[in-house]
């Protein structure tokens, strides 16, 4: 397995929340890659970047601009950009494409504009 993507990845489970002692995720080996919507109100930024920092494993976070839980924007968003949810999926596709075969960034955000440029620290 080269990597795992997880999407809308929510931050509490069956089992309570992420990121316990306990948790095999922080076990983990194989790169991973979450991909969140900047307005998910089952997993926030603080949360992701709190599990993440006690990962063994190497891992990148993808956040949606204007999307939800489940990476959906808004229509008042897709209108304003002029895009289509379609479209939203299928960049949401191709980083993540393009994140497993040419390496990790650390953060990144896709929203309007800054489609492929959106890289952050």
């Amino acid at each position: 397995m080269t990597a795992v993507v997880c999407l809308g990845f929510p931050h509490t489970g069956i089992s309570g929340s992420r990121g316990d002692v306990d948790d095999t995720i922080l076990d983990n080996k194989t790169p991973m890659m979450f991909v969140i919507g900047q307005f998910s109100n089952s997993c926030t930024l603080d949360q992701i970047e709190s599990l993440r920092e006690k990962m063994v494993a190497e891992n990148t976070l993808l956040m949606v601009g204007g999307a939800d839980d489940h990476l959906r924007m808004s229509r008042a968003k897709k209108k304003r950009e002029g895009i289509t949810q379609s479209m939203v999926d299928r960049c949401i596709q191709v980083r993540n494409g393009v994140q497993v075969y040419s390496g990790w960034d650390s953060r990144q955000v896709l929203s309007g504009g800054e489609w492929w440029t959106g890289v952050f620290g």
